[in-house]
């Protein structure tokens, strides 16, 4: 039977700097050169090693990463492993097509492993063959320093995307984006900048998805929030993108942000931001997390003005 699946997806922002709004601080940023972003493109996070890890963690390490009674409980007793052992079976019992179709993509490879299970195999060798990983993207659109404005404009582009249909696959959502410095939400030359578009994807249906936009919204200092649910019973949220676009008064160097994607399987609980925030920020009822490398850029390119871009730009 598939699980229904009912999303809470948050757009998260905090400021992370010490300053009169009394946001949490990050430490110092190592030296590089104009713009130099970490190397590595993308982050990419397995389910099986994140069940693996949360199966052999200690209670005390569990609640120290915002894991709730309720789930900890439900992890010790096997309830939990067996809600995704059942899941895997569920999908064993699937047709070729189908499990080749999206959102599975599984190969020939992985059907026929998959149809091989007796149902008594390890939970983490039955999840390395279905082989749901997220991957995050990062991008740098911009980062300049207007002379005739005295402003700095800083802007990145996140693109998330599960590779296949993961198999704890959330009951409630959560996207948290942070950065330092005393940026605010603000100055979108393109009109879909600071909003989160969300694909969605049935899982009994691979013709059946559409999309959902979100606006990111600063309701205080330093946290924004916009919550939504959907009560379909099978719908996946596959992939995801945002551009932010963050300015602030002077030229500001050493400029960071990272986004994390968590979720909960638990049914009945809500994923929350957790205390400091920052860009160290983490969550509370959750089953897991997903985040980026924190991305950074150094100096900003000095501009007399700010970019023009064309009327297609305008309307993208």
């Amino acid at each position: 039977m598939i699980k229904k699946f009912s999303a809470f997806l948050l757009a998260l922002v905090m400021l992370a700097s010490i300053s009169a709004s009394g946001c949490a601080s990050e430490g110092p940023v190592s030296q590089g050169s104009p713009q130099d972003l970490d190397p590595e493109t993308y982050t990419a996070i397995r389910e099986a090693e994140l069940v693996e890890w949360r199966l052999h963690a200690s209670e005390e390490t569990l609640r120290e990463n915002g894991f709730s009674e309720s789930s900890i409980q439900k992890i010790r007793s096997g309830e939990y492993e067996q809600s995704l052992r059942d899941e895997v079976m569920y999908r064993a019992s699937l047709d070729e097509e189908t499990l080749a179709s999206s959102p599975y993509h599984y190969t020939p490879e992985q059907i026929e492993a998959l149809k091989s299970f007796s149902g008594d195999e390890p939970i983490v060798q039955m999840l390395a063959v279905t082989g749901a990983k997220v991957l995050i993207d990062k991008n740098l659109i911009l980062y300049y320093y207007y002379t005739s404005l005295d402003m700095t404009h800083f802007v990145v582009e996140f693109d998330w995307e599960w590779t296949s249909a993961p198999v704890d696959f959330g009951a409630e959502e959560l996207i948290g984006i942070s950065w330092n410095n005393d940026y605010m939400l603000g100055y979108p030359i393109r009109r879909s900048w600071n909003y989160h578009y969300v694909t969605y994807q049935s899982v009994n249906n691979p013709k059946d998805n559409y999309n959902v936009s979100v606006p990111l919204e600063e309701t205080q200092m330093c946290l924004s929030e916009y919550p939504f649910k959907f009560q379909e019973d099978v719908y996946q949220a596959m992939s995801g993108t945002v551009t932010v676009s963050l300015c602030a008064a002077g030229r500001l160097t050493n400029s960071k942000i990272v986004l994390k994607y968590g979720h909960t399987s638990i049914e009945g609980e809500t994923p929350s931001i957790s205390l400091p925030l920052g860009i160290g920020f983490g969550f509370e009822n959750v089953t897991d997390v997903y985040t980026s490398n924190v991305y950074t850029a150094r100096t900003p390119t000095t501009k007399d003005g700010p970019v023009q871009m064309s009327i297609d730009d305008l309307e993208s």
